[in-house]
């Protein structure tokens, strides 16, 4: 399936809410989504691979990766890096530029941690 019409999808699908607690992770699984910007990423590269495992697979080899960014309004932020093109829920289509300002790319063990609590912490 088409990256662009995947992420046209999941941006009509979700809702963006603040995580209840603290920040944790998660694939969403539903067709319907509430979460925050690393939910839509997650679930994004969830859609796209069509597994968590296949997912993981593709955060692990480097197919893709979570980027931790700021945004325009100096807020922190997640975006999604896949085959080397970025998308986020702000900017819910695919590009060469990530737009925001790149802090770090969330590496393997860290979002591993990360999904562990949000299996933990459920909204």
């Amino acid at each position: 399936m088409d990256k662009q019409v995947v992420v046209t999808k999941l941006n009509k699908d979700f809702t963006w809410e603040k995580d209840p607690i603290f920040e944790h992770f998660m694939f969403h699984k539903t067709e319907k989504v509430v979460g925050d910007c690393d939910d839509f990423a997650l679930t994004l590269l969830y859609r796209l691979e069509g597994s968590v495992w296949k997912a993981l697979k593709a955060l692990l080899t480097g197919k893709a990766s979570l980027i931790f960014c700021r945004t325009t309004n100096n807020e922190n932020h997640y975006a999604l890096k896949y085959e080397g093109k970025y998308a986020d829920n702000i900017h819910p289509y695919f590009r060469d530029e990530l737009i925001h300002k790149y802090k770090y790319k969330y590496r393997f063990p860290f979002i591993l941690f990360w999904l562990l609590v949000g299996k933990l912490v459920k909204r």
